[in-house]
């Protein structure tokens, strides 16, 4: 029993610290996913000549990342078009999607909550 009350307190941290350190490179991808997912919208929707006949809003864009991702919560996510939609064919376009990460183990030393991004950068088709 002293041995495990010696080692146990390590073993938890490490325990827990690969599934929080699983779970943090698991949300970095479906970010990374969605925005890419969402950079495809815009190249079909991005123009107002398009074959749907409206352009993509930057509502359509964040329920596109929400809708292709898992596990991501709409109100920590949020969203930059730039320079914006609607624009012309041949128009580039940066969508960078931006999400607080919450620590759901605090008792790991030295990680707290924090901001992760991820930028796509497309050319509106037609």
């Amino acid at each position: 029993m002293v041995e495990f009350a010696l080692v146990a307190p390590f073993f938890f941290i490490l325990l827990f610290g690969v599934m929080e350190m699983g779970r943090l490179v698991w949300t970095n991808h479906e970010l990374a996913n969605g925005t890419r997912e969402a950079a495809r919208l815009v190249i079909v929707r991005g123009s107002e000549w398009n074959k749907t006949g409206t352009a993509a809003t930057p509502a359509d864009v964040k329920q596109r990342i929400i809708d292709t991702t898992t596990g991501l919560s709409e109100g920590a996510l949020s969203i930059d078009i730039a320079p914006g939609l609607g624009g012309d064919p041949g128009t580039s376009v940066t969508i960078t999607a931006t999400y607080q990460y919450d620590v759901l183990i605090g008792i790991i030393p030295g990680l707290s909550d924090f901001t992760m991004s991820h930028a796509s950068t497309v050319i509106i088709q037609h």
